[in-house]
């Protein structure tokens, strides 16, 4: 098995997520990455436990088959949900505001009156007969008046992910050069789960005193309430926060000590991976790519050269 190394997860996390993750990968996310890093924290480790257990898997299947027609109905239906929500609430909301209220925005507010006119909602926006099947079972386990926000609960997460690759995009493609700086929302996106540490200081003692020489730095990720019915948010909370501090570990390990061969992202294919030996001018991740990118070169070259051929003549 690789050694799990500074800088590993969040690439696991990118690289399976993607530049455009659906609700439809949470799941499968999960069960790829948090055994396999399950040792890296003590809530990764918890979280990797409670993922084999039925009853938990089986609350986390619901709320993902939820965010999957949440994610369906805005993604075809768009025009009915804002239509709808428009006419559910007291205040004039626009449709960019609409948006970051489905999607569990920061800057979303609660004026949209959801028990009240669910059923315009239900009128508004088709439910597939397979998605009514989802939609009835919330129904009868009491969740009704909740039923509009049980389909945008988890949708959040889909920012979260690509928040995170669009950052890694920014700091590390194959050329330095074509780096681009941060927003202010991307250093808050970063520091709000990256600052959820409590930094201690630890050192070697013997005969009654430490070796300052010794001192290492050890943080401790901010203890979290189990909470009632999210257990798919505890998860995603969890795995977020974790990739997120192994994202800006790396980043600050590599800038700090120039010689620390950083992350890249492949030229060819787009996947995260380590510099390897070849150092700075690596621009693929691994020969494939490599020679994927030449064999298109020279396609491009010799159906050019035809043309030109003809053009001399």
């Amino acid at each position: 098995m690789t050694p799990l190394t500074t800088g590993g997860l969040w690439r696991d996390v990118v690289n399976f997520a993607g530049p455009s993750p659906t609700p439809g990968i949470y799941l499968p996310l999960l069960d790829a990455v948090s055994p396999r890093w399950s040792g890296w924290t003590y809530f990764m480790g918890m979280m990797a436990d409670v993922l084999r257990t039925s009853e938990n898997r089986l609350e986390i299947e619901q709320e993902v088959e939820s965010a999957v027609i949440g994610h369906r109905l805005w993604t075809e239906h768009r025009d009915a949900i804002t239509s709808w929500a428009h006419a559910s609430t007291r205040h004039p909301m626009t449709n960019e505001e609409i948006e970051d209220w489905w999607f569990g925005g920061e800057r979303q507010v609660l004026i949209v009156e959801e028990h009240t006119h669910l059923r315009g909602f239900l009128k508004r926006v088709p439910i597939t007969p397979a998605e009514r099947r989802r939609v009835d079972a919330m129904i009868a386990s009491g969740d009704k008046p909740l039923l509009v926000y049980r389909l945008r609960e988890h949708l959040d997460w889909i920012g979260q992910l690509g928040g995170l690759y669009e950052v890694a995009q920014k700091t590390w493609p194959a050329d330095p050069s074509q780096r681009d700086g941060w927003t202010q929302d991307d250093l808050e996106f970063i520091n709000a789960y990256y600052q959820e540490q409590s930094p201690s200081l630890h050192a070697e003692e013997k005969d009654g005193t430490y070796d300052p020489t010794s001192l290492e730095s050890i943080s401790f990720e901010a203890s979290m309430g189990m909470g009632g019915s999210v257990a798919l948010s505890y998860r995603m909370y969890v795995l977020m926060r974790a990739a997120v501090i192994d994202f800006v570990d790396e980043l600050l390990e590599t800038t700090r000590l120039p010689t620390t061969r950083g992350s890249m992202r492949c030229v060819d294919c787009g996947v995260f991976v380590g510099r390897r030996a070849l150092g700075y001018g690596q621009l693929y991740c691994g020969t494939t790519c490599k020679k994927r990118a030449a064999k298109r070169r020279y396609r491009a070259r010799s159906s050019a050269a035809p043309r030109q051929i003809e053009a001399a003549s």
